[in-house]
């Protein structure tokens, strides 16, 4: 569970950065 929110966390970190940019 923490390892999946983790790795979601980091992937919509990234994947939000991008796409507002």
């Amino acid at each position: 569970m923490l390892v999946k929110w983790i790795r979601c966390s980091v992937v919509d970190r990234r994947g939000f950065e991008r796409g507002r940019r």
